[in-house]
């Protein structure tokens, strides 16, 4: 189950020697995790750090506004419009053919998706969860 930052951390640091890969001494470790449980706030690079060497993995997920949708769903929807071109810079010839192999199932660039979404007035949230790595 994916977590955020804090939550994650939060699991790592209950377990008995969570801080044994790190790169950090012990007492630095021990610091840490009492400021964390007191509500002070601990640099989100070294919650990072120690949730990387502790085996967790950082996905990052990337949605679309409005709707909260995928890259991918927000440009079929935005294709179906008649006029979705008219604001890319991208000329009327590269937009059909781009709608061509998006229907078809082929390969266009992401950066091309995203300029047509960015000049249609789709706005990007991006934020990371962590998932516990499995051996």
């Amino acid at each position: 189950m994916s977590k955020t930052l804090e939550e994650a951390f939060r699991e790592l640091i209950m377990r008995n020697k969570w801080y044994e890969h790190s790169l950090r001494s012990p007492i630095q470790a021990k610091n840490d995790k009492a400021k964390f449980l007191k509500g002070k706030k601990l640099p989100e690079e070294r919650m990072r750090d120690y949730l990387s060497v502790a085996g967790w993995i950082c996905v990052q997920i990337e949605l679309w506004n409005p709707a909260d949708k995928t890259l991918k769903e927000c440009f079929s929807e935005l294709i179906k419009n008649r006029k979705w071109h008219q604001y890319s810079s991208r000329s009327y010839f590269s937009a059909k053919n781009d709608k061509a192999k998006f229907i078809h199932g082929e390969n266009i660039s992401e950066e091309y998706i995203r300029e047509y979404l960015s000049a249609a007035g789709y706005t990007i949230k991006q934020y990371e969860l962590w998932e516990k790595y499995k051996f």
